[in-house]
């Protein structure tokens, strides 16, 4: 599904807060580029990704705060932000960019175009 990203480093982890609404990241340079109105996708492993816009950024403590609460204390190692475009226009209704198919199924098997 088309995106363009900035995945999380393999051994930082991403924290929810006990409200579900702020995350704090424990690689310090990971918020660096974000920017409100981006989204945040992030998985514990289990096949479930959930989207949450980014509201707020705090720099000095590398939180974030999110426009609806999300699954709260966890952490998370399977975390990417940015922009997703395959429902650009919103038209599914989901409000993220994200396509109702490629939230269903990330990764989509296309065929081999002959060059």
């Amino acid at each position: 599904c088309e995106s363009s990203i900035t995945k999380l480093a393999g051994g930082f982890t991403m924290s929810t807060s006990a409200s579900g609404l702020e995350a704090i990241f424990d690689d310090t340079a990971f918020t660096d580029g974000m920017v409100e109105g981006q989204h945040v996708r992030f998985s514990s492993g289990d096949g479930i990704d959930h989207y949450r816009m980014i509201v707020a950024i705090n720099d000095g403590t590398d939180e974030l705060t999110f426009d609806s609460v999300a699954p709260a204390e966890i952490d998370y190692s399977d975390v990417e932000y940015g922009y997703y475009y395959s429902d650009w226009d919103e038209s599914d209704g989901t409000e993220t960019g994200v396509s109702n198919q490629c939230i269903a199924s990330r990764i989509h098997t296309t065929l081999p175009i002959d060059v």
